[in-house]
């Protein structure tokens, strides 16, 4: 792992404060941040012939010094690598702070891979920040499309079981994936849900920092909105990286049941619906917990 020095973070304050010594007359600015440092001053040129001093924000052995010789200009920076001591320090501008959220999640990304010791500039990484700033936007801004599809139901007091569906989601403790298998069960009240529409709205519910327990409560509550239904049931069983990653490092399945309605007063048609989205509805899986939120036995 190659180790490296943290960032060096310019406030404007300390900007202002270095700019008191910018020499004296025209001031040409490599772009773009040499632009800035002379735009500042208040005595930019657009053409490096017109100026007296070429201006950059950190002169190091590149552009800067070769655009100086060329042109037989002094050179004058905020910094100087070697007057500062600045090495291979990363200056990062005020003026270079991120906007909007990729922006913003990419250049933590950055800040994350310096602290716990890697090189974000490295091959192996440069991509990295990026990378890890879309899927958080990916995850953050997904949109599940229609969710209220339904249809006419064609029999009354059937129960109907949509179960395996998987999804993924981050623990809000730890931000931390977990990965949930999402089974639904509910009594049609006239109106028969579109099948495809379970997978939506258990899907809007786990983008999002969330818990196992908060998840199924929303997913039913939804379920039951959009399918205008009181008796109904959700079961979630996950694995969640928080426990098997870190901490005690167990593997185990959680399990957590809500009920509503006719599934939550009739023992029977509880056993019935665990049955249907399970297939053991009387087996609990070794290392497996069940949080019954709606009263379940």
């Amino acid at each position: 792992m190659g180790i490296v020095a943290v960032s060096r973070q310019v406030t404007w304050s300390e900007v202002y404060e270095r700019l008191s010594s910018a020499p004296s007359g025209k001031l040409y600015g490599i772009p773009r941040g040499g632009a800035i440092v002379a735009g500042l001053t208040g005595r930019a040129v657009d053409q490096i012939e017109q100026a007296d001093w070429v201006v950059d924000d950190v002169i190091d052995s590149g552009k800067s010094g070769e655009l100086a010789r060329m042109w037989k200009k002094p050179i004058w920076g905020l910094f100087d690598r070697s007057r500062d001591g600045l090495g291979d320090h990363e200056v990062n501008f005020p003026w270079e702070g991120p906007t909007g959220r990729v922006k913003r999640l990419e250049y933590l990304g950055r800040e994350l891979l310096l602290t716990i010791g890697y090189d974000p500039t490295s091959p192996e990484l440069r991509e990295t920040p990026g990378r890890w700033a879309r899927w958080w936007e990916e995850f953050l801004t997904h949109d599940p499309g229609h969710i209220d599809t339904a249809f006419e139901a064609v029999a009354a007091d059937q129960l109907v079981v949509v179960g395996g569906m998987r999804v993924w989601s981050v623990c809000e403790h730890h931000l931390l994936p977990f990965s949930s298998t999402v089974s639904v069960g509910y009594i049609p009240n006239g109106r028969l849900l579109g099948l495809s529409k379970f997978a939506r709205i258990a899907w809007q519910a786990a983008h999002r920092l969330q818990l196992q327990e908060r998840m199924a409560e929303v997913i039913a509550e939804e379920v039951g909105r959009v399918a205008d239904s009181r008796d109904l049931a959700v079961l979630v069983r996950g694995r969640h990286l928080c426990m098997e990653a870190r901490g005690v490092k167990t593997p185990a399945v959680t399990s957590t049941l809500t009920t509503r309605g006719k599934l939550k007063d009739h023992a029977s048609m509880r056993m019935e619906f665990l049955q249907l989205a399970t297939g053991q509805a009387n087996s609990i899986e070794p290392g497996e917990q069940i949080w019954a939120s709606s009263g379940y036995p």
